[in-house]
């Protein structure tokens, strides 16, 4: 049931724009893999601590792997969308008010450029 939760709230505000999710995983795990790996060259540098099997190095790569990976994952979506939006006559958007338009100007871009 949680699952299907959190599969309404994807599809409801992050469907059109995965990149905005995805990217903000992403950029949170590389910022622990920046911080993991500067730590851990601290220790190397500073403490002279064996890196053999340190948790801190693990922790590092792992953040590096999981940052790339949903980076990765947040542009696939984002072109699948782009793909999926562009294949269909619709727009993912609506606009709810026009400023500065005349009434005399066609809604349809395309019906002003036959004209």
């Amino acid at each position: 049931m949680i699952l299907d939760l959190i599969t309404v709230k994807y599809m409801l505000s992050y469907f059109a724009s995965p990149m905005k999710l995805f990217g903000k995983i992403g950029l949170w795990a590389g910022m622990v893999a920046l911080v993991s790996g500067l730590g851990t060259i601290g220790m190397k540098i500073f403490g002279g601590v064996d890196m053999t099997g340190n948790p801190l190095l693990l922790l590092t790569i792992l953040s590096v792997v999981t940052s790339i990976q949903f980076l990765s994952l947040g542009l696939l979506g984002e072109v699948s969308a782009r793909i999926y939006y562009g294949s269909q006559s619709k727009q993912h958007y609506a606009v709810r008010e026009r400023l500065n338009f005349d009434e005399s100007q066609p809604d349809n871009p395309e019906v002003k450029r036959a004209a």
